[in-house]
């Protein structure tokens, strides 16, 4: 049991031997990779104006919405999408 909850929850361990002990150290040694990467809004030159988005949907077509805005606050919006 506790192997099908290993290869459910946390398929990519792959547990070599069928004990209990040895599937207790794999998931005590388990260590997940985090990654992370840093974004950072940069103001537009003088003569430009900067859009920003950003958009979410709840599967193919489920809820969805979106937002944007037009720096320095030109005009912004946000809305739900009906499908």
């Amino acid at each position: 049991m506790l192997r099908k909850l290993v290869r459910g929850v946390y398929r990519w361990i792959r547990p070599v031997k069928q004990n209990w002990p040895h599937l207790v150290e794999k998931l005590q040694n388990y260590k997940p990779k985090m990654y992370h990467h840093s974004v950072v809004w940069q103001r537009p030159r003088r003569d430009r104006v900067k859009c920003n988005t950003d958009g979410a949907s709840k599967g193919n077509l489920g809820d969805s919405s979106f937002g944007f805005c037009i720096r320095n606050l030109i005009m912004q919006r946000q809305n739900e999408l009906e499908w």
